[in-house]
């Protein structure tokens, strides 16, 4: 039996064109192959950058954590404030004597100059606090001196204000020598109490006043009431 040229040519044709089919088919599944891994590639590397971003903020948000004691450039930093001060004290007699006026608050990290004048801008007091002495000058008398500042006010104005816990107290922190119970605002972490040494501060925050921020400090034994404001 022949095969006619005919014949042979159409075959030929066929098997080319299931040659060509075939081989635009690989075409076409390398080509989606090669879709899908780079589609694979984008989503990998999308995750990563998810989870390095993650990490980032969790490391970010660690090194920002507020810190439980005083920062130790507070002890070498230069501070000032102004403001007005009012004293609700007991004298030796029991007596309840008020005292109120201007404050001014100068520290440099070792040394503390508190200058307390009335309404007028008249002196009251003026007192100096190293880490092993303090002075302390009245107008009219002579200029006190005593190792404690503490005991130096008390024994020559008849009350005495914890300038050493104030030194933080004043930046709404506490005092890193001594035990301390902190109470804090649950929206913002801000402190609003701080109990420590026998004394109370309560804290009124400019943010959530029109007014200057206000410092309430108040001690039981020997009984003693003192509001701070400050000048903003």
């Amino acid at each position: 039996m022949r095969i006619s040229s005919r014949d042979r040519c159409g075959r030929s044709r066929s098997a080319s064109l299931r040659g060509r089919g075939d081989l635009a088919a690989s075409l076409i599944v390398r080509l989606r192959i090669t879709a899908v891994r780079q589609a694979c590639g984008q989503v990998l590397r999308k995750a990563h950058c998810a989870a390095y971003a993650s990490l980032g903020l969790l490391l970010l948000t660690a090194g920002c954590a507020t810190p439980s004691h005083p920062p130790a450039e507070l002890a070498h930093a230069h501070m000032s404030h102004n403001g007005r001060f009012a004293v609700r004290y007991a004298d030796a007699q029991g007596e309840i004597r008020h005292l109120y006026g201007h404050f001014s608050w100068r520290d440099n990290g070792q040394c503390v100059i508190l200058h307390l004048s009335n309404p007028l801008g008249q002196t009251l007091a003026l007192i100096q606090a190293e880490p092993a002495s303090a002075s302390l000058k009245v107008p009219g008398r002579a200029p006190q001196t005593a190792q404690h500042v503490e005991e130096l006010m008390q024994n020559t104005l008849g009350f005495a204000l914890p300038l050493s816990g104030l030194r933080n107290w004043i930046h709404a922190i506490a005092a890193p020598e001594s035990r301390t119970l902190i109470q804090r605002d649950p929206s913002n972490g801000r402190p609003l109490r701080i109990e420590q040494d026998g004394w109370t501060i309560d804290y009124i925050d400019a943010e959530h006043t029109t007014q200057a921020p206000k410092i309430y400090l108040k001690r039981a034994t020997p009984p003693i009431e003192v509001k701070l404001v400050l000048q903003p």
